[in-house]
Order: C-alpha cells, then sequence, then structure tokens
C-alpha cells in the first residue's frame, strides 16, 4: 500500500523527525509525505486532495498535529468523506476517530439548540432577531450632514452614534 501522510509544517522540524521515525518503526516505508500548512482552510483542504493524488486513505500522526478546531476539524471530515476518503490517524486508538465524530454531531446540536433557543429569548423580549433597524431619520440625517453640511463620513458617524460603515452606506441614499 502506497501511504499519503499529511504533515503540518507549522510544527516544527523535530515533529516531522518524530513522524518519520514512527512510520519506520511501524514499517510504513511506502510513503508520500504531503508538507503543508494548517488545514483550516477551503484552499488548503483543496490543496490537500489534490496532493492525495486520487488516494483513498489520509493518514495523519495524531488530531494534534492537524491544529484544528472541532469545527475546522469536522469541514475537513466531511470533504474527506464526501471524497471517499478515509482519514487514518498514526498514534490514536482505532476507536479515536469514531467517538470524536461523535463528539462533532454533538457539539454541532448543542450550539446550534443553543443559538435557537437565543433567538426565541431575544425575539420574545425585544420581538426582533438581529442587528437593529435603523431609524429613517437617523437615515435621514446621515444625508444631510453629508450632503449638506458637507461633513465626512467619520464626523456624521460620530454625531449620528453609527459605524462608518452604516454612515457610508446611507450617504448616498434619500430614504
Amino acid at each position: 500500500m502506497n501511504y499519503r501522510v499529511y504533515f503540518n509544517t507549522e510544527l516544527g522540524d523535530s515533529e516531522q523527525t518524530q513522524l518519520l521515525a514512527i512510520l519506520k518503526k511501524e514499517g510504513i516505508t511506502n510513503k508520500k509525505i504531503i508538507s503543508m500548512r494548517s488545514l483550516n482552510n477551503d484552499g488548503s483542504i483543496n490543496d490537500l486532495l489534490h496532493a492525495l493524488d486520487c488516494s483513498k486513505e489520509l493518514w495523519v500522526y495524531n488530531y494534534r498535529s492537524l491544529s484544528l478546531t472541532i469545527f475546522e476539524f469536522s469541514k475537513l471530515c466531511t470533504v474527506l468523506e464526501k471524497n471517499q476518503i478515509a482519514l487514518r490517524f498514526i498514534n490514536e486508538k482505532d476507536t479515536f476517530l469514531d467517538v470524536f465524530q461523535l463528539v462533532i454531531v454533538q457539539e454541532k446540536a448543542v450550539a446550534s439548540k443553543r443559538v435557537k433557543a437565543s433567538a426565541r429569548k431575544t425575539r420574545k423580549i425585544n420581538g426582533a432577531w438581529g442587528r437593529p433597524a435603523i431609524d429613517s431619520d437617523i437615515k435621514k440625517k446621515i444625508y444631510h450632514l453629508y450632503h449638506v453640511e458637507k461633513k465626512t463620513i467619520r464626523e456624521v458617524a460620530r454625531e449620528c452614534q453609527v459605524s462608518v460603515g452604516t454612515a457610508s452606506k446611507y450617504v448616498n441614499s434619500e430614504e
């Protein structure tokens, strides 16, 4: 079997030396080391898929060596599963990945439940969810201060107690 082993270059040379020693000790000689930065964005995951070169297994030393949050790890697992690539750990127990994937599912469920509960509570108290709407009087004031009084966006934002982005958004609207 030809192993594809991911190595996070952000970890340093000592970890790579350790990894190579463990691979040798385990008798894994037919390998391709894929040295990349952390897999915490879509671009790096796509680069990894390209480097796997049709391999259906990705070997990693351990979970810590990935340097990913639970949500980033979840995203990686989803992409690997979609591409029918098995993730294997060299230095973790066989059940680790199964247990960890259950933790991911539970983490997502708890986070979703909390957000929904918070949204219900906020709607019940305020009747709205999200950022407060900008009053039409403030929109008119923004327009007037900028176009009539010739104030800068920063001055308008400060005077109307809104962000520069909000002031900029309403400068050219006559609402």
